[in-house]
Parts: structure tokens; sequence; C-alpha cells
């Protein structure tokens, strides 16, 4: 039966983790496709299913990168049928685009059926006071039974060993860890003068890396 490392153990990996992160700063904003989304945000529902399973719901992808421009990506797949919204810091507003930040959105109450982050909460930003202030905001603009889904969370800590967060998660959502069969292999594309074009391999190559050797969970929370 596999077990987690020791928590002092986890807590080395997670450190020696970050110094593999500067990549990131050498590449422009990215996009993933649906079948990336698939794997990363939603393993419990089959690839085949997951447009019609997002078909009637209000959705937001928060740090969504070029998710609104890229054809491929979840966002764009199943455009048009409902309320469709993506939040970055970059760029600016223009359409279904949002330029924002996640700790004060936009958007007003009990706003979306299901709400996604990928690659951002827990891979940047991993400070737990943040993501208590993050939870609250996400929270407020997440109708009453809706979903809002997290990857990657690293060992499935996702209250990162604050009694608050816990508390306040806990108290706020049904909670959810989901380990899917793999990660996704799939290299990032970005936008270059109206041409979309792909990430170096060395991006795919460490987040698959990351994602296996700190045991990358996804994490859905339920709003009671």
């Amino acid at each position: 039966m596999k077990s987690f490392p020791k928590q002092e153990k986890q807590l080395e990996l997670f450190k020696k983790s970050l110094n593999t992160r500067h990549y990131q700063d050498e590449i422009p904003i990215t996009g993933r496709s649906y079948i990336n989304y698939s794997m990363q945000l939603f393993p419990d529902i089959s690839t085949n299913k997951l447009v019609s399973y997002m078909g009637s719901k209000d959705y937001l992808d928060i740090a969504c990168g070029i998710n609104h421009l890229y054809p491929k990506s979840l966002l764009r797949m199943i455009k048009g049928s409902t309320k469709t919204h993506g939040l970055d810091i970059h760029s600016k507003s223009d359409g279904d685009y949002f330029k924002g930040t996640i700790y004060k959105t936009p958007f007003s109450n009990n706003s979306y059926d299901c709400i996604t982050i990928n690659n951002f909460l827990y891979f940047w930003e991993y400070n737990p006071d943040n993501l208590l202030k993050i939870y609250k905001e996400l929270y407020r603009i997440c109708k009453s039974n809706g979903e809002i889904r997290v990857f990657p969370v690293f060992f499935g800590n996702y209250y990162q060993d604050k009694v608050e967060l816990f508390e306040y998660l806990n108290n706020k959502f049904s909670i959810q860890l989901i380990r899917g069969n793999d990660y996704s292999k799939e290299i990032p594309i970005y936008m270059d003068e109206g041409e979309i074009k792909k990430a170096k391999p060395v991006v795919k190559d460490q987040e698959y890396k990351l994602n296996h050797q700190l045991m990358a969970y996804t994490l859905v929370l339920h709003k009671r």
C-alpha cells in the first residue's frame, strides 16, 4: 500500500520544486486544451462527456491565460450555451474575458455553477493566508450547490497545515480530493501575432515531473 511521504519530506520536496519553476517566466501567457482540463480538473468525468456535462453551467475559468482565444480550450468549446467567462491579470477586459484579481473579482454574488483554476493556486500561490482570502471570494461568486475545481494540490494538502483554512473550507464546502490515472503531457500553447504556437517542451516535462513527484490531486469543492 502506497503512503504519503512524511510531512518533513513533503515540505522538502515542495521547497525543492520551487527552484524549477523559473522556467515559466521564459514563456508567454499560455492556454490549455479541454483535454488537458479533462485530465487535470475533471478526472472523475470522461473526456467525451465533459462538454455535455458543462453545457448547462455558468462557467468561470480563473487564471485562464489565453483560453478565451484558444478554440480547443474548454472555455471556447462551451461558449455560447451559457455564461462563460475567463479571468486573468493580463491584457484588458474584452467581451467574455475580464482583467482582474482573484482576491476581488468583478462578478456578482452567486454567479457561477462551476469555477476552474488550473496551475495557479497551490502552484504559484500557496500562502495559506492568501488562500483563505481567495476562497472567501470564490465562495461569494459561486452559486449554491456549485463547484470549484482546483489543480494541483500537492500531496492532497488543500489546507496547507493552516487550521483557519481547514475550518473555513470544511464549514463552507463538501470536499473531494481526486487523483486521476495520469497527468497531462500536453505542451501549453501561446499566441504570437495572432498565431497559435507551442511552448518549449521543457514546460510540459517539468510540470509532468512535478505532478508525479508531489502527488498532485484535484480539489473539488461543492458549495453548501
